[in-house]
C-alpha cells in the first residue's frame, strides 16, 4: 500500500477523522516519535472492529494520550527486560565457554600436538594440488 507523506497537522487530522481525540501535546509527540510508531503499533486495543470505509475507526472516548502511554509502557518494558536478558547473555555465553572448553580440552590438545600438526599440513597439501 502506497501512502503519502503526510504532515503532522494532517496526521492529526486523520486521528480526528478517525474517532481518536487528540490534545495540544500530540504535535510534540508526533513530531518526536514518529505516527507509525506511536499508532500502527498501538492502536488496536482501542479500536472498533472490522473497518468501516475501509478506514481504522477509533472506539468512542479513546485518546491519543492513551495510546501514547501504553506505547510508553512497552518501551519502558523492552528496556528493562533488554537490561536484565543482556546479563543472562553474558552468564550463558560464560558458561558455555567453560564447559566447552573443559569437555574438549583432551581432544585439542592430541590435535594440537607438533606432530599431528605436521600431519594435518601434509594431508591439505595433498588435498590442494
Amino acid at each position: 500500500m502506497n501512502k503519502p507523506f503526510q504532515a503532522i497537522s494532517e496526521q492529526i487530522a486523520i486521528l480526528n477523522r478517525r474517532g481518536l481525540s487528540t490534545d495540544d501535546k500530540t504535535p510534540n509527540i508526533l513530531l518526536r516519535e514518529g505516527y507509525y510508531c506511536v499508532i500502527n503499533g498501538y492502536k488496536d486495543p482501542f479500536l472498533f472492529p472490522g473497518k468501516q470505509n475501509d478506514e481504522d475507526s477509533f472506539r468512542r472516548g479513546a485518546s491519543f494520550n492513551e495510546v501514547y502511554r501504553l506505547f510508553l509502557f512497552d518501551r519502558s518494558l523492552r528496556m528493562l527486560l533488554f537490561k536484565y536478558v543482556a546479563i543472562a547473555e553474558a552468564a550463558l555465553k560464560t558458561i558455555t565457554a567453560l564447559n566447552f572448553h573443559k569437555h574438549t580440552k583432551r581432544i585439542i590438545t592430541n590435535i594440537l600436538k607438533p606432530a599431528r600438526i605436521a600431519m594435518m599440513v601434509d594431508i591439505l597439501y595433498w588435498l590442494v594440488i
